[in-house]
């Protein structure tokens, strides 16, 4: 038999041997992904170092409605005011605001809350105040030039030595207010449909007055001297208008029969003699004398 093949004993296996490790990249062998982050921001250090400063926010507008119709704007302050020519401050509100002294011009005060604000010694210049409320405002010695007033309100303001010039004051409401100050220095103003009712107007002098529709009721006329003044459709039932003047006024449209014209002289326009004059009649025998002069002569 054939010898058997002699056996070696087993080897163990060799154990595997770990790969080494990468040596960390340096100098040229760094990643080109950091190299291009480092690149970015850099350049965005670079460009936040000369940017110009962040804008304020822009407020925006006060709405045109203001007290009646949502929030109140807040008061502008006396700077703001005097430096705001040609503003829009519609339906602001400025009540009990400062305003004294102020010269203010072409600003849009329509529907403006202005009650109890001081406007002493004011001056307003092309100004619309049309519906803006000055109850119980103090408008001492406040200077209107050719400024827009239609039906603004004025009640229980302080109006001693105002004046209107040129102004339109059509449906403005002055009760309990005296406007004798304003009229007397009225000359040309717009007043029709004007609530005058019991005002003292007594021995005013006023030239080309519009009192057209105006509401005399009541009102002491005594001694009034008008020229050229349009007083058609006028109200002056209960007025006092003894001894006034009316130099080619237009009258057409009044109602004499409950005012008082003792002594008082019309000097009716040529378009106006025939359609007036016989309620002059019925006035002078209801009411006393009064003297009125046609364009072709004289009547008594």
């Amino acid at each position: 038999a054939a010898p058997s093949p002699a056996i070696s004993p087993a080897m163990p296996a060799t154990p595997a041997t770990p790969a080494p490790a990468k040596p960390p990249r340096t100098g040229t062998q760094a990643d080109p992904a950091d190299a291009i982050r480092h690149d970015v921001e850099g350049t965005l250090r670079r460009l936040a170092r000369h940017a110009p400063p962040p804008v304020p926010p822009v407020p925006a507008p006060p709405a045109a409605g203001g007290a009646d119709e949502g929030t109140p704007a807040s008061p502008l302050d006396r700077a703001a005011l005097a430096n705001c020519t040609g503003c829009d401050l519609r339906g602001r509100d400025l009540h009990g605001a400062d305003l004294h002294g102020l010269t203010l011009s072409g600003i849009d005060l329509r529907g403006a809350d202005m009650r109890g604000a001081d406007l002493h010694g004011a001056s307003l210049l092309g100004v619309s105040l049309v519906g803006a409320r000055l109850d119980g405002a103090d408008a001492r010695d406040l200077r209107c030039t050719g400024c827009d007033v239609r039906s603004a309100t004025f009640a229980n303001a302080r109006l001693d030595g105002a004046s209107f010039v040129g102004s339109n004051l059509r449906t403005a409401n002055f009760g309990g207010t005296r406007v004798r100050s304003i009229l007397a220095t009225c000359d040309g103003c717009d007043l029709r449909g004007a609530d005058l009712h019991g005002q003292d107007l007594s021995d005013l002098s006023l030239a080309g007055i519009d009192l057209r529709g105006a509401d005399l009721r009541g009102a002491n006329l005594s001694g009034i001297h008008l020229e050229g003044a349009d007083l058609r459709g006028a109200i002056v039932a209960g007025a006092n208008l003894r001894g006034a003047i009316l130099r080619a006024c237009d009258v057409r449209g009044i109602d004499f029969k409950t005012a008082d014209t003792t002594g008082a002289s019309i000097d009716l326009e040529p378009d106006a003699a025939a359609s007036v004059h016989a309620v002059l009649e019925t006035s002078a025998r209801t009411s006393g004398y009064l003297s009125t002069t046609r364009t072709t002569g004289e009547h008594a």
